[in-house]
Order: structure tokens, then sequence, then C-alpha cells
């Protein structure tokens, strides 16, 4: 389980600083509502919205957290394709499944 955490803090450090070196100095609300397409942005934060996801249950849940937070994240990115929300949803949503697969 010490693995996983490990793992889960390195890849959230990575998908911060990759979130932060994208929007600078600006908010990502500031970034969302500037009317231009966000969706690489929304990817990014979704890779470390998930992975913040993650590490609250895996400890309660150890290993397979993995798999239920990977459900879930799926779950709703079938969500948000189906019902056609729109690029910045679709890629926040992406980016949390497409992390949590690099994890698996």
């Amino acid at each position: 389980m010490a693995d996983l955490s490990e793992r889960i803090e390195e890849l959230l450090a990575a998908a911060n600083r990759d979130l932060m070196g994208a929007v600078g100095d600006s908010s990502l609300c500031a970034v969302s509502r500037s009317g231009d397409r966000v969706d690489g942005v929304k990817y990014l934060e979704g890779r470390a919205s998930a992975l913040r996801e993650l590490r609250r249950k895996v400890g309660d849940e150890g290993a397979a957290a993995v798999d239920s937070v990977a459900a879930e994240w799926q779950r709703q990115l079938d969500r948000v394709q189906e019902r056609d929300m729109g690029p910045d949803w679709i890629a926040y949503r992406a980016g949390g499944v497409d992390v949590l697969a690099e994890l698996r």
C-alpha cells in the first residue's frame, strides 16, 4: 500500500505541476470564464481531481479503491459523452480516466 500511496503522490505532484504550467498566474475559474477552449486545462484538472479522490479513498479501501474510483470516473465520462456536455467536461473526465489507467 505504501508503494501505491507513493505513486499517487508522484502522479499528483506531476499533475499539479502541469496544471500550474498551463494556467500560470490565473485561477482555474478565470481560465474557464475566458471564453476560450480550455479542454487541455480541464484534462489536467481532471487528472489532479481523480488522484485527489483516489488518495482519500485509499485510506479506507486500500488498493481496491483504484478499481472503484476508476469505474466511477469511467461511468461519468460515458455519461458526459452520451449527453454531449461539451469538450471541457469530456476532457475533465478523460483526464481522470487516463491517469487512473496509468496507475493500474
